[in-house]
């Protein structure tokens, strides 16, 4: 049976951030220090914790963005089928309740052989997902799942695979998304899965008894996983996948917005699309950047600061304004709102792969959302 260290590691992570959500809201945060002064008042929190780092390039302030209303993306079926489905044989097709839209279907093919399911594709509005159901490699799915819950910049360190560069595998990507309509795409996240480090990450971090499972032993068997952004105006759409509709309404299932890909040496082996808005969208009121970058990094840099201790470990890597889903006029038209994405890695002493996590800060008034 397996043993799987890191849903343990990630429940030992959740409550600290419960305990230390404790922000001040509003004006508080919009302070009338330069930048210069906050950048000084960051590092000395990181300095004087050393369960707590911060490593961030540098961060792109901007004065003011337009909120911008969107559509859920929709597709042609006609043209789905014939790049998805052609040469399939003994399809089978069902038809479900959509997950996201009333009175919408999702659709799904299953191609099967006498061993059973061999790959499947479905759709619905906003999403689109494909994949091979069977492999013999070990872990292709288990890479996909890291991308919403680890930070794999720790082990996946490579650039390039043997078999095949990292432009051709996405270029084979982009080629795809081009061709069903996607076209708001920004620049993709890209790990490198060599043998070596596919090992590491399934006897090091996932797996205890290790020796049940199969190890990867030929760069045939290596893979590209790749995330790409939607955006608008050069401002990407999160792609944080918290579960915010308790507190967020309806419009909370739409948060989190990518497309991801596991490419191997020969073709595409998976696809899979979430919160998918179409190209098309229209400008609408200005918000004004009154809370810096260096603001909302000194907010969350004395959270995560807090939150650091002897056997908890935080790295904020990452704050950039992103696009959020804030309001649902109906089912398919929703608007997208900036806000500062703080991306954190939580450490243990039982797992080095960093568990995602992230503070939002509204870049208007300051205010830090808790979901």
């Amino acid at each position: 049976m397996q043993k799987m260290k890191f849903a343990k590691a990630l429940a030992l992570c959740l409550p600290l951030t419960l305990l230390t959500a404790c922000f001040p809201s509003g004006d508080e945060l919009l302070t009338n220090q330069n930048n210069s002064e906050i950048s000084q008042q960051i590092g000395d929190i990181a300095k004087d914790n050393e369960n707590f780092e911060i490593d961030v390039p540098t961060v792109e302030n901007i004065a003011e963005v337009p909120e911008i209303n969107v559509k859920i993306m929709e597709w042609d079926e006609d043209k789905l089928k014939v790049l998805f489905l052609k040469d399939k044989t003994n399809l089978e097709y069902q038809e479900h309740p959509a997950n996201y839209c009333q009175n919408e279907l999702l659709h799904l093919y299953l191609e099967k052989d006498e061993e059973g399911e061999k790959y499947w594709f479905s759709y619905e509005p906003g999403y689109l997902t494909s994949s091979n159901c069977r492999s013999n490699t070990f872990g292709y799915a288990t890479l996909g799942t890291f991308l919403n819950y680890g930070y794999l910049d720790d082990i996946f360190t490579d650039d390039d695979l043997s078999l095949l560069s990292k432009e051709d595998a996405i270029k084979r990507c982009t080629d795809l998304m081009q061709s069903v309509g996607i076209k708001n795409y920004s620049e993709p996240t890209v790990y490198a899965v060599t043998v070596d480090k596919a090992n590491t990450l399934w006897r090091e971090e996932l797996y205890t008894d290790y020796e049940e499972y199969k190890a990867w032993t030929s760069a045939e068997e290596e893979v590209y996983v790749i995330r790409f952004p939607i955006k608008y105006n050069d401002i990407n759409v999160t792609t944080d996948t918290q579960n915010y509709v308790d507190s967020y309404g309806q419009v909370g299932y739409f948060v989190g917005s990518y497309i991801d890909f596991i490419v191997t040496k020969d073709s595409i082996y998976s696809m899979d699309g979430a919160n998918i808005f179409a190209p098309e969208y229209e400008t609408g009121d200005m918000v004004q950047i009154k809370c810096s970058g260096e603001n909302a990094l000194k907010i969350a840099a004395e959270h995560y600061s807090n939150a650091s201790v002897d056997d908890i470990r935080y790295k904020i890597y990452d704050c950039q304004l992103v696009y959020v889903p804030h309001e649902q006029y109906d089912e398919k038209n929703i608007t997208l709102v900036p806000m500062w994405e703080i991306k954190a890695a939580c450490y243990g002493d039982y797992y080095t792969v960093g568990i995602l996590e992230s503070l939002f800060i509204d870049a208007q008034t300051g205010k830090v959302i808790i979901w």
